[in-house]
């Protein structure tokens, strides 16, 4: 029976802005995202804190022994004081339990703060669907439903991945106490954009909401609710358990993406100490002595510490792999650190140690003309009896033959 039949009046419906509706969909979206961070940290949470494979189940599927009852005491709540008062107490409470669980020591704690999330998170679809019911007309339901279905699909997505992607930077703790803080952020924009429409609802008359067995004596309902069933089943199996999975069962991990960040900092640390060793040879060629060696002798002892450095950097990123490509990796470090020694050190004796064995001075008649107009070498000085090629004295000149006839 509908509300006209009963002899009640409809309140007038207040067309909420697109900024409001915005803000549904992004708390879906950071809904999603809370969710679903413990199954893409299970595989470290599991390995840290020691939990076993029941455990994590429990863990993982604590979340629904609440979520699903208290969507009726959202609902409740809804209708008693208002949807907007109520998606707010929900979130504030989601953000706590997340923002908890980077601190949680054990799986007791996990197991009270999983509990608790979902009874946060309870109140989104049933608060959403009052607001969007009693507030928005009939011709723009279906643009409100798709934006916020946009931020529901886009959630376990993007919590997955960039979550993921954070863990193995900065680990488990800080990611989790970092997205109760977003989580909490959103609540500032929504107090303010529906503080007017908050205090409008609390004195508005509504029809008194449908028992449940007249609910639950439609066919639409009991259609609508084994699809859902349907559909959660595969989504949530596959949020739930596949990140799990694919660490245990393919060897596909976070701690991959580790050591893949481990060895582009290896790489820019050896580009930098080559850019540092190219820079004391380029000084050692300016200088016709030599002295540039002076300033490259602490540049290679320095090459030398941060490569026995990268080398237990390579060994500790082996010893704790759990992946099939770490040994690789490990194989094509040591590779490339050979050919860098070995190009280094063509470098040197290419140019370096031809001005260390001449230091003290050049050899007599090297590099130079002998004669006349030339100055006696350090042999002629020294009175030593050393003729230069064809058998001419010292300070004679293969170009003057006719002075030694003369004499």
């Amino acid at each position: 029976m509908d509300i006209a039949s009963r002899g009640q009046i409809a309140p007038p419906r207040q067309a909420i802005g697109f900024g409001v509706i915005g803000l549904l969909a992004l708390g879906m979206f950071i809904n999603y995202v809370d969710r679903g961070n413990l199954a893409t940290a299970a595989p470290l949470i599991k390995d840290q804190l020691g939990l076993t494979n029941t455990q994590t189940g429990i863990l993982l599927s604590a979340f629904f022994w609440t979520y699903t009852p208290f969507q009726l005491v959202a609902g409740w709540l809804a209708e008693r004081i208002n949807p907007y008062r109520t998606l707010a107490i929900g979130v504030g409470l989601w953000s706590l339990a997340t923002i908890a669980t980077g601190f949680a020591e054990g799986f007791t704690a996990l197991l009270v703060l999983r509990l608790v999330l979902g009874m946060g998170e309870s109140a989104t679809f049933p608060c959403n669907a009052k607001l969007l019911a009693r507030e928005l007309p009939a011709e723009r339901l279906g643009s409100a439903n798709g934006t916020i279905g946009i931020g529901q699909a886009l959630g376990p997505a993007v919590g997955t991945f960039a979550g993921g992607m954070l863990m193995a930077h900065f680990g488990w703790r800080p990611v989790f106490v970092l997205f109760g803080l977003v989580s909490a952020l959103w609540l500032l924009p929504w107090l303010v954009a529906t503080r007017e429409a908050s205090a409008r609802a609390v004195t508005d008359a509504s029809a008194p909401p449908p028992a449940f067995l007249n609910i639950l004596g439609r066919r639409e309902c009991w259609g609508a609710s084994l699809g859902h069933f349907a559909h959660n089943y595969s989504l949530y199996f596959v949020i739930s358990w596949l990140p799990l999975y694919l660490v245990k069962a393919r060897g596909s991990c976070a701690r991959g993406r580790e050591q893949h960040a481990r060895a582009q900092e290896l790489h820019r640390r050896r580009a930098y100490r080559h850019r540092r060793v190219h820079a004391g040879l380029r000084g050692c060629r300016a200088d016709d002595r030599g002295r540039g060696l002076a300033g490259l002798g602490p540049v290679l002892r320095h090459e030398q510490r941060d490569d026995l450095s990268d080398r237990a950097d390579a060994g500790r990123a082996v010893r704790g792999r759990q992946v099939d490509g770490g040994a690789e990796l490990h194989r094509q470090h040591r590779r490339h650190r050979r050919a860098d020694r070995d190009r280094l050190r063509r470098r040197q004796d290419r140019r370096v140690q031809p001005r260390l064995r001449h230091r003290g001075g050049r050899q007599p008649g090297r590099d130079r003309g002998v004669g006349p107009d030339h100055p006696p070498g350090r042999a002629d000085r020294l009175g030593l009896e050393k003729k230069r090629p064809g058998g001419f004295p010292p300070g004679r000149s293969c170009s003057d033959p006719g002075k030694d006839q003369a004499e």
